[in-house]
């Protein structure tokens, strides 16, 4: 009976080594969860986010001399939804103009943080450098705003462009302009030739 009863415990010694052995190599060596593939499907897709090929268009862009907003001609990608063709034209605006007499009186290291568009209203929220380090005075002020209100009022759906500063809706948004409603085009700032 002895013997027996040596063999029972080495039998489930070795039964439970074999599990915990088992029960380790799907731990640690295989995946059981299945991985699926990361595409969406087609029928859930907005329409404005599928790839085409891409059909440019000609928009104008309003640059700084120092004084006034000059006019540039640039190519921009056709959207029939004003934020994303929106998008497109602040993308390409930020690069800055092709001319080299021409910038965009933006300080060093302010960006875009976000953008969205409502009821003919393009909100465009700045981070805080804008403020902090721009070191223009009031024409330098109004050719930085009004060089993008001009620019973005080119889309025929933009009326107007309200400025956030940190997702926040300051009255002014750099020292001078009052900012405390959207802005609407300024031809009056354009130089005439």
């Amino acid at each position: 009976m002895k013997d027996n009863y040596g063999f029972i415990k080495l039998f489930f010694k070795i039964l439970w080594l074999a599990i915990i052995l088992v029960a380790g190599y799907f731990l640690f060596f295989s995946n059981p969860i299945k991985k699926y593939d990361s595409q969406i499907p087609e029928r859930f897709i907005n329409s404005y986010d599928k790839k085409a090929p891409v059909e440019l268009m000609n928009m104008t862009f309003y640059y700084t001399d120092g004084i006034s907003l000059i006019p540039e001609d640039r190519k921009v990608g056709i959207s029939d939804n004003p934020e994303v063709l929106a998008g497109n034209v602040l993308t390409e605006y930020m690069k800055g103009s092709e001319d080299t007499d021409l910038y965009l009186p933006l300080p060093e290291k302010a960006e875009i943080r976000n953008f969205f568009f409502k009821d003919g209203t393009l909100f465009l929220d700045f981070s805080r450098e804008i403020k902090v380090n721009f070191d223009g005075g009031v024409g330098a002020e109004l050719c930085c705003l009004y060089g993008f209100v001009n620019t973005l009022s080119e889309i025929n759906a933009i009326k107007e462009v309200r400025f956030l500063l940190n997702g926040e809706d300051p009255e002014v948004l750099i020292s001078h302009i009052y900012t405390g409603n959207a802005l609407k085009r300024d031809e009056d700032l354009i130089q005439k030739f």
